[in-house]
């Protein structure tokens, strides 16, 4: 979720890629109870969710949010493979490298 303030008034912007709200109750993100009930087979339902938004990304009036949904997913199924190979990362700049992502360094 996001804050913009334009002169006195603040408008709250709702990210429904990252932190889609109905995606949250009573503080249990969806994709952590997904994930605890599903073990293993978790790799598969974020493979079947990247194909569900690449297929769709065309034809729902929304194809960027659906490219980064699907994006998302993948990220999410990049970390599952290769988070277990690294215990812990040095920083963000480490996963970014793991996920293929370019970074300059300031």
């Amino acid at each position: 979720m996001g804050i913009l303030t334009m002169g006195e008034e603040t408008i709250t912007i709702e990210d429904m890629v990252n932190e889609p709200p109905h995606y949250n109750q009573h503080g249990v993100e969806c994709i952590d109870a997904i994930k605890a009930t599903t073990g293993d087979s978790f790799k598969h339902y974020l493979k079947g969710n990247i194909m569900k938004y690449l297929w769709r990304f065309d034809y729902k009036g929304k194809p960027l949010e659906d490219l980064q949904k699907a994006k998302w997913y993948l990220d999410k199924l990049i970390d599952e493979v290769y988070i277990p190979e690294f215990k812990e990362l040095d920083s963000q700049e480490e996963l970014d490298r793991l996920r293929g992502r370019k970074f300059s360094a300031d």
